[in-house]
């Protein structure tokens, strides 16, 4: 995961010599209650996203109903480089701050989960496969 070259990987490749943007397994942006955004992630979700600033502030979270009973461990890569490993155990938050490369325009967010939930199995009108709900945002400093 994060480093080898499956099909969303390749495409990633792709978009990022034109400069689009891309995104795979991510859903599509929700306002966070910090006056930004973030977007469900499925079990493994990639996006090419424009670097707008020289640090990337990332979080994830989840709201899997059993999550203090039974942790979900979520991966973080940028760049290909494993960025955070934890086991989430409540609705908190895990964060990261990652140093972007002066030249780089856009950067590659990869995320993995070990399980996900789905709304429709609970009751809920809802088809997606929510694993990770992942927020992003650059800034120009620490």
């Amino acid at each position: 995961l994060g480093v080898g070259l499956g099909r969303e990987d390749v495409a990633s490749v792709r978009a990022r010599a034109v400069g689009w943007p891309f995104s795979y397994g991510f859903y599509g942006p929700e306002p966070d209650l910090e006056g930004g955004e973030h977007r469900w992630a499925q079990r493994r979700a990639t996006a090419l996203v424009d670097a707008s600033g020289r640090v990337l502030s990332l979080a994830v979270r989840v709201n899997h109903h059993d999550v203090v009973e039974r942790p979900v461990h979520a991966k973080v890569w940028v760049e290909g480089q494993l960025v955070l490993d934890t086991r989430l155990t409540s609705g908190a938050p895990a964060r990261v701050t990652v140093p972007i490369s002066t030249d780089a325009r856009q950067v590659v967010v990869d995320t993995w989960v070990d399980r996900v939930i789905r709304p429709r199995e609970l009751g809920v009108p809802d088809d997606r496969e929510l694993g990770l709900l992942v927020g992003w945002r650059f800034a120009d400093s620490r």
